[in-house]
């Protein structure tokens, strides 16, 4: 049988085929996915904006979005500003044709610097092809579980952060997990391997290990603490 040495000669990989199948196996953690899943993410995804030099938003009804409070503190942050639907790249490179949406902070605005979360109306409307995401119906979140990101990093295109995100801590408003993020990914709405969403992200922290060494992760808030302050601020935020 023919055998040619890895580069850094610690494997010899057989070029016949492998006729036992046992030698197959799961290295490290399981990541297998059911098809369902890249479908209801692609889904959750039409949901998804970018707030042009500043952050991510999500559509929580169809007509008004969420991001983070540090993204829009005041209504005169929002005034004259859109919000970006569609704004990623086809498979060749070339982008999609976007939809641009006028924000109407007159119309209906809120915001909450604790739990660093920003409601803002639509100019109109959004069509009902384009879904929403209920935040009244969140998942659950365990530890150890994943943390999926639809976002906008660097106030660039729409990219999804999956798999080596583990969700390490969780109390009643914080989460904090291993998934990737990057300035501009503030207002991003996280979401367990069900696609439920779970959270908002709005930072980076760091802690220092025993030995003095600094551990990185990111940081949100829980969803169902967002939901109950708004939704108690504001009755009929909802119709």
């Amino acid at each position: 049988m023919a055998k040619f040495n890895s580069l850094n000669g610690l494997i010899s990989w057989q070029v016949d085929q492998v006729i036992d199948s046992r030698l197959e196996q799961i290295i490290g953690e399981n990541d297998f996915q059911s098809p369902w899943f890249l479908r209801k993410g692609l889904e959750r995804s039409k949901s998804v904006g970018l707030i042009p030099n500043q952050g991510t938003a999500f559509l929580i009804s169809t007509n008004l979005i969420m991001t983070n409070w540090h993204v829009f503190r005041r209504p005169d942050w929002a005034k004259d500003k859109y919000v970006i639907f569609d704004f990623e790249q086809e498979e060749d490179g070339l982008p999609l044709q976007s939809v641009k949406v006028k924000l109407n902070p007159e119309g209906f605005f809120y915001s909450n610097e604790e739990l660093d979360y920003s409601v803002v109306m639509l100019s109109e409307p959004i069509s009902n092809e384009r879904p929403f995401i209920d935040i009244s119906f969140p998942g659950a979140g365990s530890l150890d579980s994943r943390v999926n990101i639809i976002q906008h990093p660097e106030a660039g295109f729409k990219k999804i952060a999956i798999r080596e995100n583990g969700l390490k801590f969780k109390n009643e408003k914080i989460l904090q997990y291993w998934t990737d993020t990057e300035h501009g990914s503030s207002g991003s709405p996280l979401f367990d391997d069900k696609w439920n969403i779970i959270g908002l992200h709005y930072k980076q922290d760091n802690a220092t290990s025993g030995e003095e060494s600094k551990i990185y992760y990111n940081e949100g808030h829980v969803i169902e603490a967002i939901y109950n302050d708004l939704i108690v601020k504001n009755p009929g935020v909802f119709g």
